[in-house]
């Protein structure tokens, strides 16, 4: 298996660019934004993100099942995902400002703010998590 990815990955990047070049490149002088290579390389775009989730969904699966132990880590960071996602969506508000009223609805304001507060909450972690362990390592020493 891991043959077959260290062939696959440079060949589908490869197309990839190909294709990327052949829609941004403009070989005949004219600016043309429904040519051909732009569905091309969406639908390629979408075939790899399909590859990519089902390999990923494999691999968790494999290691799931060679280590039944790691299990239980893996629901704990999902569970804290979870609840972080729930917080941050009783914490949004809905509440729509005037220059808005026309163009966005109350649920796209509500999920904008669980996501603007979820950022705040997981940098506060991510930079918590870096003191913690600068100050442990100092003290540690």
């Amino acid at each position: 298996m891991q043959n077959l990815t260290r062939f696959l990955i440079p060949v589908l990047g490869g197309v990839g660019v190909l294709l990327t070049l052949l829609t941004i490149l403009d070989f005949d002088g004219k600016i043309c934004s429904s040519c051909w290579p732009v569905d091309f390389t969406l639908y390629f775009t979408y075939l790899l993100f399909a590859l990519s989730a089902i390999a990923a969904l494999i691999g968790a699966v494999v290691g799931t099942l060679s280590k039944p132990g790691a299990l239980k880590s893996s629901m704990v960071g999902v569970g804290g995902m979870l609840l972080i996602v729930l917080v941050s969506y009783f914490l949004a508000s809905d509440e729509v400002m005037p220059y808005y009223k026309e163009t966005i609805s109350v649920t796209e304001i509500k999920w904008s703010g669980t996501g603007i507060i979820m950022l705040y909450f997981l940098f506060a972690g991510a930079v918590g998590s870096v003191v913690f362990s600068s100050v442990y390592s100092i003290i540690k020493k």
